[in-house]
């Protein structure tokens, strides 16, 4: 999101590089070969939203959308699947094998990671940014025969 608002916010700029900090250990498998020094000039890319484009609406909704689906496990990715096809409650609880109470409790909290009141908002909320359930079906239980 950081490097997509620092894009966005300069149309000059149109490319941008990032370092990531790691660590390479030389093992058996690349006979213990030493690994090149970086040279000291390289450059590095700090991710950091400007102050403006950080209380920008969108930029908020969708970090809030990331966090929300990056903290889903599986069986939230099946439950947000069935949600956006309009399954029933009792239906995805007999699908996943689980009872109504875990589904609508798992439900709830995702609604409440996106500030939806009720599982109509949420869909309203979440169903232009997730315009396949391809990105949902990598781990779909639902989708399993």
């Amino acid at each position: 999101m950081n490097l997509w608002s620092l894009l966005e916010n300069n149309p000059g700029i149109v490319s941008a590089s990032i370092s990531i900090p790691c660590e390479i250990i030389p093992r058996g498998s690349t006979a213990y070969l030493s690994i090149p020094n970086e040279p000291s000039g390289a450059p590095h890319f700090v991710a950091a939203a400007p102050a403006a484009v950080s209380s920008d609406h969108t930029v908020l909704w969708l970090r809030k959308l990331e966090a929300c689906l990056l903290s889903c496990d599986a069986l939230d990715r099946s439950l947000l699947s069935g949600v956006l096809r309009g399954v029933s409650t009792e239906d995805l609880a007999a699908r996943l094998f689980i009872s109504p109470g875990t589904v609508q409790y798992r439900l709830k909290k995702l609604y409440a990671a996106l500030n939806a009141p009720a599982r109509n908002e949420f869909v309203r909320m979440l169903s232009p940014y997730v315009t396949t359930l391809e990105a949902l079906k990598n781990e779909d239980i639902l989708s399993r025969k």
